[in-house]
């Protein structure tokens, strides 16, 4: 999708809202910033995160670049 039609659609929807793009944008950024619930985020990082077993693997950025 062309970028000039993603925005334009986007500028849409948020008329629909009654709200710009960028106070869209804004308070989207702004939320996980706000000081609400830390020890909730934490708990659901640790969740969300790997066990730390990797059998071994270990990650190769030259492996992800190469070309099959």
């Amino acid at each position: 999708m062309p970028i000039r039609v993603f925005l334009r659609a986007s500028a849409k929807k948020a008329a629909a809202l009654g709200k710009s793009i960028n106070h869209l944008i804004s308070s989207s950024v702004r939320k996980p910033s706000d000081g609400g619930n830390e020890e909730q985020w934490i708990a659901e990082f640790e969740r969300l995160s790997g066990s730390g077993h990797s059998d071994g693997w270990r990650f190769d950025r030259n492996q992800v670049h190469t070309r099959r």
